[in-house]
């Protein structure tokens, strides 16, 4: 809203994305939680969030489906957000340094993955670009920061400006990861980047979409509590990325591959958390339906027997691809589909 923000915690447009995506650091706590949430680290025996479990066979990602199902549910119907989609790229990038066979890919991206399993850090996930001209190419583009790509090189990392649309959670967040959005050509290699960063690095500006919760006195009184999350516009100015944090530098050809490979770990946590949420949709069409009497009409059940099929079939779906195994490389391996 044009002004700077001294403290996301109490801004009242932003600290409603605080409140929920805290929900992610209570579970850890919470003694009913614990089992699902916590588990140990596999070197040091220390306790880490289960969302960094590599998962590499059909085990684990049943457990991290009961994960982000759990943490919908603990939050009031609404994802905390600020760990699914940090471990989602994490476990794309995996699966892509594999099939690129880049041995210092693959470690540089097993130390973050510790560094933030141990620090107990946040993180967003910065796909989506400007784009500008959706009809051209990002190197035909009128400016060349709608993608975000590499301007310099330095002698101990890289140096990259361009902006990112749409992401959720950035304003409180620890790390920010950031992957191509799309295929590239060869003459478009700088656009072919991968990192992660702290958020607070110099030369990062977030454009917050305010959210408008506490300001809201229109909608009917409910006592649940207000729960969602706020997007920004993260724009980067000649960033300075070490370069143990790069984990994709102008290979262009396997871009297309990062992205994918992210989606498809994304849209499985999107179909896990869309679970809780058809439910609660069918629980209050439903006391709607009875305070009106029409509970019973054949038209009104109709629709909730198509919400329940389709609830059901979610649910169905979402395990059994917590079975399908795509890709297995031994010890450390990552799980991907095509």
């Amino acid at each position: 809203m044009g002004k700077e923000v001294p403290d996301v915690t109490e801004d009242p447009y932003i600290k409603v994305g605080v409140e929920t995506g805290a929900f992610d650091f209570l579970m850890g706590h919470d003694p009913k939680m614990r089992e699902t949430a916590v588990m140990k680290d596999p070197e040091t025996g220390e306790e880490i969030s289960t969302y960094f479990e590599v998962p590499d066979a059909p085990d684990c990602v049943a457990r991290r489906h009961e994960l982000v199902k759990a943490s919908s549910n603990y939050a009031d119907g609404a994802l905390p957000f600020i760990k699914d989609v940090g471990t989602d790229i994490i476990n794309g990038l995996t699966a892509v340094a594999r099939i690129m066979k880049n041995k210092t890919y693959e470690e540089r991206i097993d130390a973050y993955r510790r560094h933030c399993a141990r620090k107990d850090l946040s993180m967003c996930g910065a796909v989506t670009d400007v784009k500008g001209d959706r009809s051209k190419s990002p190197s035909q583009q009128e400016s060349p920061d709608y993608y975000l790509r590499v301007v310099d090189e330095t002698q101990d990392g890289i140096v990259v400006s361009g902006a990112k649309a749409h992401i959720t959670a950035s304003a409180y967040t620890d790390e920010i990861l950031v992957i191509p959005t799309r295929n590239l050509s060869e003459e478009e290699a700088d656009y072919a980047v991968a990192f992660a960063i702290p958020m607070n690095t110099p030369g990062i500006t977030q454009i917050c979409r305010p959210s408008f919760r506490y300001e809201d006195k229109h909608h009917f009184p409910t006592p649940r509590p207000k729960r969602g999350h706020v997007e920004a516009l993260v724009i980067f100015d000649n960033v300075h990325v070490p370069m143990e944090r790069v984990f994709m530098l102008r290979e262009w050809q396997f871009a297309q591959y990062l992205a994918y490979a992210f989606a498809a770990f994304h849209r499985f946590t999107a179909v896990t958390y869309k679970i809780p949420i058809l439910e609660y949709m069918t629980g209050l069409g439903m006391l709607a339906a009875e305070a009106n009497g029409v509970e019973k009409a054949s038209n009104i059940r109709d629709c909730f027997i198509h919400m329940i099929q389709y609830t059901e079939t979610t649910k169905a779906l979402a395990r059994a691809r917590s079975w399908i195994r795509r890709i297995s490389g031994g010890q450390g391996s990552t799980s991907q589909t095509g």
